[in-house]
């Protein structure tokens, strides 16, 4: 039996103040009268090795990847041309051994690369959220910097990380990095002076993904937004014509999913949300 060591509460089986069955943590393993401290989670050098390979796509699929882009399919298509140019017949300009057929595999993996880098930051924010430890952020303050973005200016924030250590760590960001998880193609940044969580990378405590499923200040407030979004939306089909179904059900269904998300601001306004829904299903056909 496994036994989690300084848990309120018992599990069957174990001594008072450990819970059975979980993992990643130091234990207690309890067989009869014999019991002995075991830690099921990687060893360090392990952890600190995934964390090396993390921070370096980290680095160069978020943080780089327009500039690592921009440098290897030059490289990448140059050197392939360049086989190409010497293993060519002089006069059929027939490719003339392997090293040519590889040549044309590099250029084909240069566009590859393009096609990979521009979503690089989806794996990038996937492989930290997963490696990655659990603290918590607030931005202290933003700027513009001088790039742009799809034409648009883009913003570097500043950042202070509390690890799960409780130790406090400065890192930054820009707007253009989309280090946020869940990966999504419509990005949301926390504002300044507001908590979220975020998960770390522990040997790089500067790398880390802002998390906006949870249950965090930040992530709450942007659930609900978008839940009001959706329901605007709904309830102006629905009164544009009301005599269409599936507008009332989707109008209906846009509130319940507020109600559900607890976005209301008090009891007041969620008796107003129940009167809406009695309302729409007053004018079912």
């Amino acid at each position: 039996m496994l036994c989690r060591l300084g848990t309120p509460g018992t599990g069957p089986g174990c001594p008072i103040g450990g819970e059975s069955l979980l993992a990643d943590a130091d234990f207690l393993l309890v067989d009869g009268d014999h019991r002995r401290v075991v830690d099921r989670r990687p060893p360090m050098a392990a952890r600190e090795s995934m964390d090396t390979i993390a921070h370096i796509i980290y680095v160069v699929m978020a943080i780089h990847r327009f500039l690592f882009m921009a440098v290897a399919m030059p490289l990448m298509t140059v050197l392939g041309l360049s086989i190409i140019g010497a293993t060519r017949h002089k006069g059929n300009g027939v490719l003339n051994s392997a090293s040519g057929w590889i040549a044309i595999v590099l250029i084909f993996c240069a566009i590859a690369l393009v096609g990979r880098l521009l979503a690089g930051s989806h794996l990038a924010t996937n492989v930290v959220y997963n490696v990655g430890q659990k603290g918590t952020a607030k931005i202290t303050g933003s700027h513009r910097t001088g790039s742009r973005y799809n034409k648009q200016t883009v913003w570097g924030y500043n950042v202070l990380i509390r690890t799960s250590e409780n130790t406090v760590v400065e890192s930054y960001f820009e707007d253009d990095y989309f280090i946020v998880y869940p990966p999504s193609n419509e990005v949301w940044y926390p504002p300044a002076d507001v908590t979220f969580t975020v998960h770390y990378l522990r040997s790089f405590p500067e790398d880390f993904v802002i998390i906006s499923d949870d249950d965090s200040p930040w992530a709450s407030s942007l659930r609900c937004m978008k839940l009001t979004k959706k329901q605007n939306e709904a309830k102006t089909k629905y009164y544009f014509d009301t005599t269409k179904e599936p507008y009332r059900l989707a109008y209906i269904d846009a509130i319940h999913e507020y109600i559900d998300g607890k976005c209301y601001a008090n009891d007041g306004e969620l008796q107003a949300y129940y009167r809406d829904i009695e309302r729409a299903n007053g004018k079912k056909k």
